[in-house]
């Protein structure tokens, strides 16, 4: 091999290993950014619905998925009550487009009926 021809073999290689830096400075970005939002995940606070502390029955842990707070409906539909004036209906519906209808992602509350139509309930077993 002449020496135009060993140096035409080195810028070649050259060429090749900046393309192979590229690809791998790529996937270390990727993997880095994965990682992020992996920590972002763990790191996002369950959910809280402002002005309802009092009316958190505990946390409800789901198998593969984040706690999430678990409210008191009833307690809840009286607080609107309360702090809003309003019938028990008013409240109602408030609480059923505003709160219970509200999807904010995986961490979004769960409320807890403790009075629920058994006979409902009975019908739809598994």
């Amino acid at each position: 091999m002449n020496d135009k021809e060993l140096i035409q073999y080195y810028e070649i290689q050259e060429d090749r290993m900046a393309r192979e830096i590229q690809r791998l400075n790529a996937v270390i970005t990727q993997k880095n950014e994965y990682i992020n939002g992996l920590e972002k995940a763990e790191n996002i606070k369950k959910l809280k619905m402002d002005g309802f502390n009092d009316c958190i029955e505990g946390v409800v842990e789901r198998f593969g998925q984040i706690d999430i707070i678990c409210y008191n409906k009833e307690k809840v539909i009286e607080k609107l009550m309360e702090e809003g004036d309003c019938s028990y209906e008013e409240a109602m519906e408030y609480y059923e487009f505003n709160q219970l209808g509200a999807w904010v992602g995986e961490a979004t509350p769960c409320f807890l009926d403790k009075q629920p139509d058994l006979e409902e309930c009975n019908h739809n077993q598994i």
